[in-house]
C-alpha cells in the first residue's frame, strides 16, 4: 500500500523519487486525487520534477503500455509535454499499487478550474492575458485537429495554464482519439459542463470541437467579473438544460460575450445551438474570431470593461446628446469600434490638456458670438446718431435760410 510521506523516497528502476510537501498543508504530502487516479510531486536526484500518477485498482489495466507507446510520439506537438512518459510494469515488491503507474514531467502552471474559481472570487485575468491565454489554448487544440486527434475530455480540470509564460498544456491524456486508436468500452462524452447538448461522444477526429469552443468562451470571460460573478464552482456555461434560470443565465453570459466579441460571439452561439459536434467551429475558425481582440492588442489599445466606460460631457449648456450610455441589449462588438476608440490611449497621455481643449472650445465660441452682436448693436447706434444729428443740421440750414430771405424783403420794402 502506497502512504507516502513529505520528504519520503521511493525508489523505481534504480532511480530515487522524494515525495514534495503540499504549499499549502505543508504536513501533507503533494497529491492531486481525480476520479481515476492520485498523482503525486516527486522529485529526481537531479533536481527535475514528475507527476508520479498511481491508478486506482479499476484502471490498472495492461492497456495503458499501448497508450504510453502511442501518446510518445506527440510530445512534440505544443501543449504535449505530458505525453512524454515512462510506465512501470513491474512494481518493487513491497509495493503493488504501483504498477502500471506513469512517472511523466511535471506541468507548471494553474488549472483552469483553479483560475475559474479565482476569477469568480474576483480575480479576473488581465485583457492581455486573457486574450493570448486563450489564443494559446486554440493553437494546441488547431495542432490536434490537423492531426486528426481529440482529447476527448477537454475540461476545466484537464487544461493548466501558465499567466507568467502565457504556456499551456493540456494533462489526463491517456483517453485521448487518434485514427489508429482503439475504441474503448464506453467512449468520453466530455466532462459535466463542457459536454455537447446532445450527449454525442467524443471519440473521433471533431470531438474536442464542443468543449474547446466553451473552455475559449471562458477564458474571454475571466476579464469581466459581471460575467464570473454568474459562473458556478466548475464552469460558466454548464449544466446543459432548459430551466428558466438557466436559460437566463446563458443570454447575460451571451451578451457579456458579445461586449468583448461580437465576432467570437456569433461562432460561439453556433457551438452552443448546434445539433452534432461536426457543426460545432473548429480552432482554425476560433482563432480567426479573436484575431481582432489581438490586433487590438498589438496596437496598444487598453481595453476598458464595459462598467467603466463612459463619455465626456462637454460643459456647454447647448448639448444635448440622445443618449449617453449604450444599451445594455444593443451594444457594438467590441473590435467593430475599434476605430471609435483607438483614439483613447492618446488622450490619456494628456489628459489635463485635452479635458481643458474640450472645455475651452465652447467658451471662446460663446464669447465671439456675444461680441459680435455687440459690434453690430454699437454699429447701428452711431448710425442712428448720425442720421440724427445730419437731420437737425439739415433743418438748422432751412431755418437760417427762411431768416434771410425774411430779412432782404424787410429791406427792399424800405
Amino acid at each position: 500500500m502506497l502512504s507516502p510521506q513529505p520528504g519520503g523516497t521511493i525508489e523505481i528502476e534504480g532511480r530515487r523519487y522524494r515525495f514534495t510537501a503540499h504549499p499549502s498543508a505543508p504536513r501533507n504530502v503533494y497529491a492531486l486525487e481525480a476520479s481515476r487516479a492520485t498523482v503525486y510531486q516527486v522529485i529526481s536526484d537531479d533536481g527535475m520534477s514528475y507527476a508520479l500518477k498511481v491508478f486506482k485498482l479499476k484502471f490498472r489495466v495492461a492497456s495503458l503500455v499501448e497508450t504510453t507507446a502511442r501518446l510518445r510520439p506527440l510530445r512534440l506537438l505544443p501543449g504535449l509535454l505530458a505525453a512524454e512518459r515512462s510506465i512501470i510494469i513491474v512494481p518493487p515488491e513491497d509495493i503493488p499499487d504501483l504498477r502500471y503507474a506513469l512517472l511523466i514531467p511535471w506541468v507548471r502552471g494553474t488549472t483552469w478550474s483553479d483560475l475559474l474559481t479565482k476569477a469568480k472570487g474576483g480575480a479576473t485575468l488581465e485583457f492581455d492575458h486573457a486574450v493570448r491565454l486563450c489564443d494559446r489554448f486554440l493553437l494546441v487544440v488547431e495542432m490536434l485537429q490537423s492531426h486528426t486527434i481529440a482529447h476527448t475530455d477537454l475540461s476545466a480540470a484537464n487544461v493548466v495554464l501558465d499567466v507568467s509564460t502565457l504556456d499551456v498544456q493540456l494533462v489526463d491524456l491517456e483517453d485521448i482519439y487518434t485514427a489508429t486508436a482503439d475504441e474503448p468500452a464506453v467512449p468520453s462524452r466530455g466532462s459535466r459542463g463542457y459536454q455537447h447538448p446532445h450527449g454525442e461522444t467524443c471519440w473521433h477526429s471533431a470531438g474536442d470541437r464542443y468543449s474547446s469552443t466553451v473552455l475559449a468562451a471562458e477564458i474571454l470571460l475571466s476579464v469581466d467579473r459581471q460575467a464570473m460573478a454568474l459562473a458556478t464552482e466548475e464552469f460558466c456555461f454548464g449544466p446543459n438544460s432548459t430551466t428558466p434560470e438557466q436559460v437566463a443565465r446563458i443570454a447575460i453570459l451571451i451578451e457579456r460575450l458579445r461586449l468583448l466579441s461580437g465576432t467570437f460571439s456569433s461562432v460561439f452561439e453556433r457551438a452552443l445551438y448546434s445539433t452534432r459536434m461536426a457543426d460545432c467551429p473548429s480552432a482554425t475558425e476560433l482563432r480567426q474570431a479573436i484575431r481582432p481582440l489581438k490586433m487590438q492588442l498589438d496596437a496598444g489599445i487598453r481595453w476598458v470593461p464595459r462598467e467603466e466606460q463612459s463619455l465626456p460631457l462637454p460643459p456647454s449648456p447647448f448639448f444635448r446628446p440622445a443618449r449617453l450610455q449604450p444599451s445594455p441589449l444593443k451594444v457594438a462588438p467590441l473590435q467593430n469600434s475599434i476605430s471609435a476608440t483607438s483614439s483613447r490611449p492618446a488622450q490619456a497621455s494628456q489628459p489635463a490638456l485635452a479635458t481643458r481643449k474640450r472645455r475651452r472650445l465652447p467658451t471662446v465660441a460663446i464669447a465671439a458670438t456675444i461680441l459680435a452682436l455687440l459690434l453690430i448693436l454699437l454699429f447701428l447706434a452711431v448710425r442712428a446718431w448720425i442720421r440724427t444729428s445730419a437731420a437737425s443740421h439739415i433743418d438748422s440750414l432751412h431755418s437760417y435760410g427762411s431768416a434771410l430771405e425774411t430779412a432782404q424783403s424787410l429791406l427792399r420794402a424800405s
